[in-house]
Formats: C-alpha cells, sequence, structure tokens
C-alpha cells in the first residue's frame, strides 16, 4: 500500500473535552485520518479501542485519576500512538513506550502536521500488504540462493554466524526491488528506519526500499565514520544531517536532507552522536 492510499483509524483520549473537539477539529483537516472514537478515561478507552479497532491512538498523559501510560500497559504494542499533553516531563517515558511522536499543548498545527505525517509513513510501513508483497517478489530470489547458502552453512565448522563485511562509503550495495535486482551507492544513503526485521531504506537514488535487514545487521556493516544509530529504529548518514533541534527533556529533533519529518533522537543516542563530531 502507498503512502497515498493510506487511511489511518484514531481514537482521541483525552479527559479534557474542549482539548478533545479542538484536536479533532484540527485532525479533520486530515484527509487520511479517520476518527472512529474519543475517550475521557481509561476504561472508556478501552472500550472504544475494542469496538473501533483503531490504528492509532492522539492520547494524553493524564486522565483523571489514571494515565495514558496505564491505558498503554492494557493496549497491543501493534498501535500506534502520539501524545499530545501539556505535560513535557513525560517525553522520556512517551520514548521509553515507543510512541511515534509527543505533541505538545497548546497544539501547533505544523508540529501535529508532521506527526500525522510520521504516522502515516509508520502505517504505510508496517502494511501487512507491503511485507507479503516483498516476500512474493522476492521469494524466486532466495530460492535462487538458497543452495548458496547451504553450502556455507555446510562449510561451517560453528554454529556462529558468519560476520559480514564492513562496507565502505564509496562501496555499492546489491539489493532487490519491485523483483528485479540493482546496485545502490552506500553514500547516497540518506536514512534507514526499521519495522521489525525489515528495513526501509531513503537514498538520493531511490525514493524507498524496502529489504529483509535488522538495524543490528546494518550497524555492523556500515560505516561507522559516516552512520549513527540516533534512536531504536532510525540511522541517518551524518554528511546528510542539516541540523539538530532541542525538543523535550534533553531529546531531539534530526533534520536529514531530503526527508521531510525530522527523526526523534533520545538522550542516550544524543551523546554518543556528540562523541561522533569531536
Amino acid at each position: 500500500m502507498t503512502k497515498d492510499k493510506v487511511i489511518c483509524k484514531t481514537v482521541i483520549v483525552d479527559d479534557d473535552e474542549k482539548s478533545r473537539i479542538l484536536l479533532i477539529k484540527l485532525l479533520r483537516k486530515h484527509s487520511q485520518v479517520k476518527i472512529v472514537g474519543e475517550a475521557d478515561s481509561v476504561s472508556s478507552a478501552l472500550k472504544v479501542i475494542k469496538d473501533t479497532e483503531p490504528d492509532s491512538i492522539f492520547l494524553d498523559v493524564k486522565l483523571e485519576n489514571e494515565t495514558g501510560f496505564n491505558l498503554l500497559d492494557k493496549l497491543s504494542s501493534n498501535l500506534k500512538v502520539i501524545f499530545v499533553t501539556a505535560n513535557s516531563d513525560f517525553a522520556m517515558q512517551a520514548f521509553d513506550v515507543n510512541a511515534l511522536d509527543f505533541v505538545k499543548k497548546p497544539i501547533e498545527k505544523d508540529k501535529l502536521g508532521r506527526a500525522v505525517n510520521r504516522l502515516i509513513d509508520d502505517l504505510a510501513l508496517s502494511s501487512d500488504e507491503i511485507l507479503k508483497s516483498f516476500d512474493e517478489k522476492n521469494k524466486s530470489y532466495e530460492d535462487r540462493n538458497e543452495n548458496s547458502m547451504n553450502d556455507v552453512r555446510k562449510k561451517t565448522s560453528t554454529k556462529k554466524k558468519i560476520k559480514p563485511d564492513k562496507l565502505e562509503y564509496d562501496d555499492r550495495l546489491f539489493l532487490t526491488k519491485n523483483g528485479s535486482s540493482k546496485f545502490i551507492k552506500v553514500n547516497s544513503i540518506l536514512s534507514i528506519t526499521a519495522n521489525k526485521d525489515y528495513s526501509y531504506i531513503h537514498s538520493l537514488d531511490e525514493n524507498k526500499i524496502i529489504i529483509l535487514r535488522t538495524m543490528k545487521e546494518w550497524e555492523q556493516r556500515l560505516p561507522e565514520k559516516y552512520f549513527a544509530r540516533i534512536h531504536r529504529s532510525t540511522i541517518v548518514n551524518l554528511e546528510y544531517i542539516e541540523k539538530v533541534e532541542k525538543w523535550f527533556n534533553y531529546a531531539f529533533h534530526v533534520y536529514v536532507k531530503g526527508i521531510d519529518t525530522p527523526y526523534q533522537m533520545s538522550r542516550r543516542y544524543a551523546s554518543k552522536l556528540r562523541e561522533k563530531f569531536k
């Protein structure tokens, strides 16, 4: 499913009625967001979410005598979460539960718009249809390589995995897209984002390429001088970072050339990134 065809069903969870009304009004300006319900507490949210089966929730932190985090403890991890709250002190905790974004009240339209774009991008990437299509188109390629992989396994005397070769910045990667194979320059990669074991490559040469490879594997292969992990699901090319802005509680937004929406960077990864620029 391409990004422009994604329709995101969402539920608004906020104990303040005026805040819910305002957020609903703003979200209705985004044609790809379909509001299927609203709730003002953890218990009512659980019922609405069970009845409507949304793709995402826009969630406040404080909900009467409970919190949005209490709600998340009772929900599926597949649900995309965007916090919308006046309590910026909870930004780091939002990172810990892998929230997609954190929008501070009073809501700024452009920041909400970026959060919606991130949500649509993420849903397009995580679509089962995309992954199924990828698997089907690459099945013949995998079958052709099965014999050679078996040979490698037979020749390996231990059960340890073979460490992949380290790439140079001027190297080219051999990848498969839409059933055909091609080369992509390592130095043209802008960023790599992850969804479970799948990677989403953004580059100068190609808009987006999806392959079966984990973040750990990318870290092992990419040249450390030029690439850095800034989030559990994001690696960026340092040569294409345009700016880094402070966000909430020592978290940051990283702007990469050619990427419309900034990436989130936690405090832990920020300290590692500083070391690379010393």
